[in-house]
């Protein structure tokens, strides 16, 4: 990653990393201290979420004070038919891995 990146880059470096169907996953990107990540057990404040080219820099810039900062995926399914039958599949989340290739970001992290 690097500040040129774009937002829609970025989620379509996920899309392309993770082998996910644009038609039935929609990824949400968010951010968060990696030592602080239990704070979501017991409080329902939610991380920083990564949705246009402005979020993308913030968290550029943040992770250059804290090379720890967690890049978290989530995975919202999108509904399809099966047989006429709206199906909709399990939201899921993680933290994932490198997505730029760069061998040094994956290493630190």
């Amino acid at each position: 990653m690097n500040v040129a990146m774009t937002f829609q880059t970025l989620n379509n470096n996920v899309c392309e990393e993770f082998e996910l169907d644009a038609e039935n996953w929609k990824p949400q990107l968010s951010y968060w201290l990696s030592g602080q990540l239990s704070v979501f057990s017991v409080n329902t404040r939610p991380p920083v979420v990564v949705g246009s080219d402005m979020a993308v820099r913030n968290f550029l810039r943040v992770r250059e004070s804290e090379p720890q900062l967690n890049l978290l995926l989530s995975l919202e399914s999108l509904p399809y038919l099966v047989d006429g039958v709206r199906v909709e599949l399990l939201k899921c989340s993680g933290k994932g891995k490198a997505i730029d290739g760069e061998k040094a970001d994956e290493e630190r992290g």
